[in-house]
This record gives C-alpha cells, structure tokens and sequence, in this order.
C-alpha cells in the first residue's frame, strides 16, 4: 500500500468493520495517539474472516492492500477480525505481514506484542455480584463463538465462579452466540422455549446480546415485571439507556495503548510482550438492583490503613492517580491531575465540616468543564472510580467512611443525571444526522447520472465534517490489486479536477500520487465497493467526526447508488445498442419482407404450373410401363400407376387403408430404401437406387429407382419413386457379345456366371440357379477376375464399360451409374 513518503510514520488498522460503538472506539483510540503523534493512519475495513454472509467475506480483498513498503506497522483488531475463523485462520492472514511490526487487539497470537483485557476477572465480579449480592443459583451464560479466545476465556470464568460457589454447571444453561443482536435472541428462544429451563438470571458474553436478550424478554413480558435479571459486557454506549449492568471495558484505551505501543516498536524500543487491561463492573438495573447511583463498592471490602491520616495522605493519592494508565488514553493528563487535587481538597474538607467548600458543587463544576472541553462525560465515571478506590482505604473513622460512600454514591448520581440529559440531547443530534444521511442517500439515488451523484456527495460530505474522500473503481474487478481509476475526489473540502474518463493507477496505492498529503497528517477509512460476488471498487474516507455508525452507512449509500448507476448505464447502453440493432433488422426485415413478396408471388405460379404438371404427369404416368409409387413422409402410398397396381397387386381400397411401400421391398434391402427416402425428405439430391421388391406371389423383382420430393406450397409432403426392371434393361443393354469373350478364356459355366452378374444376381442367388454351392460361385468369380485382370466387380464394370464404349460409343456415364448400382 502506497501511500506517502517515509518522513511521516504511517500506521494501519486491520478490523472487520465500523458499524458497532465497539468498532468505533478502537478506531478512536488508535486515532487519538496518531494525531497526538503525529502519524498518519489507514483504517482497513476488511471485514470478518470466512464470515457467513457473502458481502462480508467480499470485504477481505482490503487485506490484500497492505504492503510493507509504505506501511510501517500494523494495529490489529483481533478478537473481532477472527470471530467466525478462529485464531488459526488470523495467523495465516498476519504470516504475510510477518515482515512488518504488528502489535494485536484482545488476542495473542504468533507471539506478537498484544494488549489484552482482563476477561475473568469481569465476568467473576459479575458472577460475584449475582450469587452473593442478589443470592441467584440457576445462572444461565450466553457465550461467544467457540472459536473466540475472549468467548473462551468468559465461558471458563463463568464455570470457575460456579464451581467457586458450589453450584452444578448444567450445560443446558449455556448457549453459544455469536456477540450478535440477534444470537441473544435466538438464546432465548432455545432457553424458554426448547430447552424449557428455568433460570434465576442470565449472564451474557457481552452487550449486544444481552440487548437481544432484553428485546426477545420485552416482547415475552418477562422484563417489566423483573422476572429474568440480565447483565451484559463491554458497556457500550446503547447499555445506559438500557439500564444493564455489564462490565467496562476500557476499549478505546486498549487501542490507544496499541498504538502507543506499536509507534515504539517502529522506532526500535523494547515493549513488553503482553499487555493486560483490567475492567470494572457497571451496576444498573437490568441486574435486578433498583438505585441508579449503585457501582461496584456494593460488593467491596476495605481494609482502612490506619497509620496514614487521610488529611495528610492527598499527595500519596494524586500519585496514585498519576500513575494509572488508563488516563493516558482519553484525557488530558495534566487537567484530570489538577482537578482530582481540587475533589480531594474538597472531600476532606467536608469531611472534616468545613462549610466553605463542598465537594459536590466542585464535581458539578468539573462536569460542566468537561463538557465545555467536548469530551465523553462517561470517562468522568472511571475519575470517580479511581478516586473511591484510592481515598477510601486511607479513611479511619467508620462514620466518615460512610460519609464518604454518600457523597461519592450523589456524584454519581448527578453524573447519571447528566448524562441522561446529554444522553437525550445526543439521540436528538443523532437523529438529526440520522434524517441528514437518509436524506443523502434519498438523493443519492434519485438520479442514475454519475456526475450529480458526484456532486451530491461532495456536498453532503462536506456538510457532515468530512474533509476528504476519493472513489476508485477496479479497471479489472477479476484481479482488483493490477489497477484501479480514481473517479470522484475531494480534498480539503476542494473538489478534484479529474478527466471524465478518471485517472488510473495501482490499486494498492489506494490514491494517486499526486493527490497524497506530504505537508500534513491524515487518518483515512478505507472501505470496499462491491456487488454480491463482483468486486466494484472502494472508497477512502478522511476521518473526522467521532459517530458510530456514519461511515458504514456512507459507504453502503455510496455503494448502493454508484453500483445502481453502472447497472443502470449498462442496460441503457444495452438497450440503445438493442434499438439501433432493431432498426436494422427493421430495415432488413422490410426488405427481405418485399422481397419474400415476389419469391411467394412467384412460387406460387410455379405451384400452380407444378400442380398442373403434376395432374398431366400422373394421367401420362397411369399408363407408363414404368412403375410410379408416390407416397407420404411416413412411406405409406398414395398413389400408383396402372404397372404398379400390376405389378404390387393391390387396388385403391388396399391403399385407402393406408398400405407401406416399405412392407414391398425385401427386409435385407429397407435400410437402403430409408436413406434414400430421408435424403429426398431433406432435399438431398439422390442417384439411382437398386431395390429389390417382392411380390405377392413372392418372386422378387430388381427395380432401378428414382426418387424425388413431392411439394404442397412449398413444403416437402411426399416422395415420388419412379422404378424400372433393370434386367431385361441390362440384358438388352450390357451384355457383351461373343468378342467379349474370345478376348478372355472363360469356361462355358464362367460366361453363365457373368451374365448373373450383369443382371445384378447376388452370389447366393447365382448358386440358387445355377444348383452349386456358394462357394463354388465365389472361385468362379475369383477365376473370372483373374483372367480380366480386376479385383472386385466395380473394377470388372470399368473394363467392361470401356469395352461397350470402344465397341458401341454407349455414353459412359449411364453406364457408370448402371453398373455402380450392380456392384455387390
């Protein structure tokens, strides 16, 4: 992946997608660190491994982009990207990255550096908080994708906890998901309704499930009255509103840490190989507990330390705070130092009933700083925590302990209060954007015109914050790495100038060189475009606003109206291409047509002749000596002249009831006859044919035929056969005289044999007639060609077609034919 000269660091981010606030808060986090270290970063939405839906797995062409020449390091999502395939299929993926420094996301693997979250230990508070807190027994557990470490790994804390209790691990009360919406609802469905168990609670993997989980419920009229507890994991932003209890994960700080940590391997320091997270239990209501200002210290123990007093012991605490990393990641350090030294001033100084100052006022004031600083207010939950954790253990006095627990218990519930008023002034914002990315794509695909489509996201975009974005479609969408052209840009808001026809260049450099920045930082979303199974083209995103699901929905809005428009384009230019082929063939047709005109004007006096001459013919062919059949296409006879009547000794009754010429002609010789019938049916022409017919009397009778195609308008409906007896013709006509045979010193049972043979006698006949064996026929034949000096009888026919021609100047082709229908 070509993207910008070496003077800058340019990171990437391997993940499946941005669609989830999980997704985003990765991406954030790794974004966060590139702009504080001013490093470029490429976000590669290649989507999950052999994920079951065909457009997903299409996705993973992206992956192929990465090239270590211009990339120097890679942040990978792991547990994500790997969700369906396993880590097996992760690891043949980054094998080809091996080259280039990478650092992983929630899996270790190959043993590359990786930052990890602490996920027994969430799910053991979890299981703590159900069992001991609210005294649940039947804990059923929604798990991950088997597959998934980070699936595994809650799966085995949920047994370790259950077998830490003393209570049975049923399997019943395990169902595997997939960290979807819908598997949570599907778990349902299994629990309730085909595994009938009843359960006190259910602890599920993560959010999204449990989101499931709560939506199936709802619509069961299980979740108002109380009757399943739920909790989830991952504290998403949806789960506040949710009221669900689920364990933090401090998502974005894991991947700004990834970050951090990858930018210091690149510059060649020392990093540790495995970095852990930990996580902190969110209580609201979906657990079963009722107060909205219930946390984690619900089910904490602490021991007070009594040799440091807590008024002298501020500086120790601001230490502590000042090295826990997780500050690191979101926050300004130095502002979050200075105000905790301002909360802890005021702690101690209510404590201690010092009416001048009072800690929550100050904790409503450093909410509203926060705010005006555009931050999440919600870290400020992780500021209370980290505050009660270090404070408590240095306050002696039980009565002042308790004092404190309610103020920090208030804090937290005017942080609540805040933040579900942001929290309604955020969905109000997100639906307004909502409406303006609905109304995007509305117009988007209102006109199938690549150009207004164009200029519309150039617009749009525009208004939403984003400051660059290029299209490019795969010249050969067969092999998408060979090429790309780059057909719609913008960057900084300024729109490209680029030929109607676009500019091409290697794919992998995802952007032309001479639109790349050299001057400043960019954080680019790289998205794939594509069409069920035929890739399309991508589309690179300049990052901007922090919104969860903005990206994803552009891209698909973008894809949508860009892949309509080139079906659309190519089934007008089909449709033009279609139409001007009609006029032609119009025009052709018109023609042909007039032309068709005549031929049927004239075909029909030719008819008209025909049928004449046909009615002429058969009353001049009723009294020829030669027999006339006509029959239909199937051989049965429709007509016979005076011979034939004699000759077949059948009558017109006979034919009426519908009589086969075939059954006439001998069985051995039909073969022949249907050929030649299915020549004439197809308008081959036809030579003269030899049959042999039987009589009634059953004699047998070698007729020379003729065949041709009997016509009504213009279709082929019959054959005429016109036959003759070819042995008194043969007889008459071929037989040599006395010379013949002084020239050759034939036997007088020799010269018997050759005028059989003349007369188209066959072998076994000759033997019949004569009163000899077969056998004794062949050595005279034998004998015969010997003396002439032939070797079969086409050859015996040529010398005596040459000696009739010498002698008589008989013309040698109806000799030729005659003597080619003879042949054995």
């Amino acid at each position: 992946m070509h993207i910008s000269s070496k003077k800058r660091t340019t990171i990437a981010l391997l993940i499946d997608w941005l669609n989830t606030p999980y997704h985003m808060e990765i991406l954030s986090g790794v974004a966060d660190y590139s702009e504080e270290s001013d490093i470029n970063l490429i976000c590669i939405a290649g989507g999950r491994l052999k994920a079951p839906s065909e457009w997903e797995r299409n996705r993973n062409v992206l992956f192929d982009f990465v090239n270590g020449e211009r990339i120097d390091g890679l942040v990978i999502a792991a547990s994500s990207l790997a969700n369906y395939a396993g880590n097996s299929e992760l690891e043949n993926l980054l094998e080809q990255f091996r080259d280039i420094p990478m650092v992983n996301i929630g899996e270790d693997l190959l043993n590359i550096p990786a930052v990890l979250l602490d996920n027994e230990s969430g799910i053991r508070e979890i299981m703590k908080h159900m069992v001991e807190y609210h005294g649940y027994k039947k804990i059923a557990f929604i798990s991950g994708l088997s597959v998934n470490t980070e699936a595994i790994a809650r799966l085995k804390a949920y047994k370790d906890m259950l077998s830490y209790y003393g209570l049975p691990f049923n399997p019943d009360f395990v169902y595997e998901g997939n960290f979807s919406i819908n598997s949570g609802k599907e778990a349902i469905k299994e629990l309730l309704d085909v595994r009938k168990v009843e359960v006190d609670a259910i602890v599920s993997a993560n959010d999204y499930m449990a989101l499931g989980i709560i939506d199936e419920l709802q619509m069961r009229g299980k979740i108002a009255s109380g009757i399943i507890p739920i909790t989830g994991y991952d504290d998403i932003s949806e789960s506040k509103s949710a009221k669900l209890t689920t364990v933090r994960q401090p998502t974005r700080t894991q991947a700004y840490i990834a970050a951090k940590l990858l930018h210091k391997k690149i510059s060649g320091e020392e990093i540790p190989r495995i970095t852990k997270m930990p996580t902190e239990i969110i209580v609201r209501e979906s657990c079963g507990c009722y107060s909205t200002g219930i946390s984690s210290s619900i089910t904490t123990n602490h021991s007070l330390k009594e040799d440091v007093p807590f008024n002298k012991s501020k500086n120790l605490i601001i230490d502590k705070i000042a090295q826990t990393n997780i500050l690191v990641a979101d926050w300004d350090k130095e502002w979050i130092i200075a105000h905790a030294r301002i909360l802890i001033d005021c702690l101690i100084k209510e404590l201690e009933h010092d009416k001048t100052v009072s800690f929550l006022p100050e904790w409503n004031r450093t909410i509203q700083e926060y705010y005006k600083k555009n931050e999440n207010i919600s870290n400020l939950h992780i500021l209370l925590s980290i505050l009660r954790r270090n404070i408590i253990p240095y306050i002696k006095s039980r009565e002042k302990l308790e004092e404190a627990e309610d103020l920090f218990q208030e804090a937290r519930i005017i942080l609540g209060d805040v933040l579900q008023k942001t929290g309604l002034f955020g969905k109000i914002l997100e639906t307004s954007k909502l409406e303006l990315l609905n109304d995007f794509g509305a117009r988007l695909t209102s006109t199938f015109n690549l150009e207004e489509q164009f200029d519309i996201i150039y617009s749009e975009l525009s208004s939403l914050g984003i400051k660059s974005c290029f299209i490019s479609l795969y010249n050969f969408p067969e092999n998408p790495l060979k090429e790309a052209r780059l057909i719609f840009g913008f960057q900084d808001k300024v729109r490209l100038n680029l030929p109607e026809e676009g500019i091409a260049y290697p794919s992998k450099e995802i952007i032309p060189s001479e639109y790349l920045y050299n001057n400043r930082r960019f954080t680019y979303i790289l998205e794939n475009m594509f069409h069920r199974t035929s890739q399309l083209g991508f589309i690179i995103i300049e990052y901007g606003p922090k919104d969860d699901r903005m990206y994803e929905i552009i891209r698909t809005k973008i894809n949508d109206s860009i892949m309509g428009t080139i079906m659309f384009q190519k089934i007008q230019r089909q449709a033009d291409n279609l139409e001007q082929l009609v006029r032609e063939r119009t025009s052709e047709l018109y023609n042909t047509n007039a032309r068709l005109n005549i031929e049927i004007q004239e075909r029909r006096m030719a008819e008209e002749k025909l049928r004449k001459s046909e009615e002429r013919f058969r009353e001049m062919a009723l009294f020829l000596p030669s027999v006339i059949v006509e029959t239909d296409v199937s051989l049965k006879i429709l007509f016979l002249n005076k011979a034939g009547h004699e000759l077949l000794a059948i009558g017109d009754e006979d034919i009426k009831k519908g009589i086969s010429f075939l059954d006439f002609i001998v069985e051995e010789e039909r073969s022949r006859a249907l050929e030649c019938a299915e020549k004439t049916l197809h308008n081959e022409r036809t030579s003269f044919s030899e049959f042999r017919i039987q009589k009634k009397d059953g004699t047998k009778i070698t007729f020379l035929t003729k065949t041709a195609p009997l016509y009504r308008e213009s279709i082929i409906e019959g054959i005429r056969w016109n036959a003759i007896d070819i042995k008194p013709l043969i007889l008459t006509v071929l037989e040599p005289g006395e010379s013949f045979f002084k020239n050759y010193p034939f036997t007088q049972r020799e010269k018997s044999i050759i005028n059989y043979i003349i007369q188209g006698y066959k072998n076994k006949e000759i033997a019949s007639v004569m009163f000899i064996q077969e056998g004794t026929v062949k050595d005279h034949i034998t004998s015969i060609f010997s003396k002439v000096g032939v070797k079969n009888r086409e050859e015996f026919f040529e010398k005596l077609q040459g000696y009739q021609v010498k002698r008589f100047g008989y013309n040698s082709f109806i000799f030729s034919v005659l003597s080619t229908l003879l042949k054995d």
